[in-house]
């Protein structure tokens, strides 16, 4: 995990240094937003959420990562019953909501690849599925919501908060499956 992150860094100076910046003006705003990333509060159970064309409501809160929270969330509805593609979701069925803190475009793009493919796994029945997404770009400052005009790969003034709607597996994540299992072994 540390390895990626500082090869991503070393991909970020290098990027940014063949536009002409410096080694040492770079590394100071990587300090400057790790230094300042958003502390994100907790949505509270009962707030309804509109994702894309999904309307949910917040269950409670599941669990949390370095840059993500995930809640369990309830189906409502459609905002817009043409816009949609086949999916058998109805009112009441419980779903995953994923909330991202993407620091800057670069991360951004990483995680609309990552929403890409999992749109191209979608029908595949042994992979969760994806329903929707929104990326709103906020201040950095007091969390107000800002329009989407890019200030390159560094804007410590901003970042993007993302919300992915996909399948909620009830079964605890992987890591819980297989902690419960380390008498046991996993047959497979």
């Amino acid at each position: 995990m540390a390895l990626q992150k500082v090869y991503r860094e070393y991909n970020q100076i290098s990027h940014i240094t063949a536009m002409g910046i410096s080694q040492t003006t770079i590394r100071r705003l990587i300090r400057f937003t790790k230094q300042h990333q958003p502390k994100l509060e907790k949505l509270v159970s009962g707030s309804i959420l509109h994702v894309g064309n999904h309307v949910v409501e917040i269950m409670n809160y599941l669990a949390e990562g370095g840059f993500s929270q995930i809640y369990k969330c309830k189906f409502v509805s459609y905002l817009n019953e043409a816009n949609v593609n086949g999916e058998l979701l109805t009112t009441d069925d419980y779903i995953c909501l994923k909330r991202v803190i993407c620091q800057n475009q670069q991360s951004l793009s990483e995680l609309q690849l990552e929403v890409e493919v999992m749109k191209k796994f979608n029908s595949c029945d042994r992979i969760v599925n994806f329903f929707d997404s929104i990326a709103k770009k906020k201040s950095a400052f007091d969390g107000s919501e800002l329009p989407d005009d890019v200030h390159g790969i560094f804007d410590p003034n901003s970042y993007y908060e993302v919300f992915l709607l996909m399948e909620l597996c009830p079964n605890n994540s992987l890591l819980d499956y297989m902690n419960d299992r380390l008498l046991t072994k996993l047959s497979e």
